[in-house]
């Protein structure tokens, strides 16, 4: 199945998952090792990822919170807590869903100044990062998917070199991964348990 957009739907996880996705994306598991909790696609013109992450639920954290939280848990992972933004939150309508199960959904912009492979201080790379959050209580699950989009590369990050140009035409959009989070369906709840 295709559409105009230059993707198709795409398994995840084995088929436990489906989603729209671009035909421009390279699959990670492909090139190096993969958590077996994740999903991670790399833009073939770019350096934008997109990651689909299954975590434990959060009870602790309810609405916008569980979201900020995650976003910054990403933060301290990419030693960038303390240059981390959120610029919007929002929750995502649930007629706007693919996925009905979750009890809430919600969508994160924010930016990071992260250093790829942590290269250091000054090899740090400002990226735009797009998250959705779909709360899934009854799996016990925290379903994260997560966009990073590099805005300006330091001439010190191993990306410098790499002809990767923020500006690149191919790039994915903010649409583009709305619409790939809000086509993401779950075939095979078993994944959660």
């Amino acid at each position: 199945m295709s559409n105009k957009d230059n993707g198709n739907v795409r398994d995840l996880f084995g088929g436990a998952l489906s989603c729209f996705f671009p035909t421009n994306a390279l699959d990670m598991s492909e090139i190096r090792e993969v958590p077996n909790n994740q999903e991670v696609f790399h833009h073939q013109k770019t350096d934008q990822s997109i990651m689909f992450d299954i975590l434990e639920y959060q009870d602790q954290v309810h609405g916008s919170e569980a979201i900020k939280y995650h976003y910054m848990d990403i933060a301290e992972v990419n030693d960038a807590s303390e240059e981390a933004e959120v610029n919007t939150v929002e929750e995502i309508p649930k007629e706007n869903l693919s996925i009905k199960e979750c009890s809430q959904a919600l969508f994160l912009l924010g930016r990071q100044m992260i250093s790829k492979y942590k290269e250091g201080a000054d090899a740090k790379n400002l990226v735009n990062i797009l998250m959705v959050l779909y709360r899934l209580p009854q799996y016990e699950t925290d379903l994260l998917i997560i966009m990073n989009d590099p805005v300006a590369i330091s001439t010190k990050s191993s990306s410098s070199g790499n002809n990767t140009t923020p500006n690149d035409a191919s790039k994915w959009s903010e649409k583009l991964f709305k619409q790939i989070a809000c086509s993401l369906k779950i075939v095979d709840s078993s994944l959660f348990g």
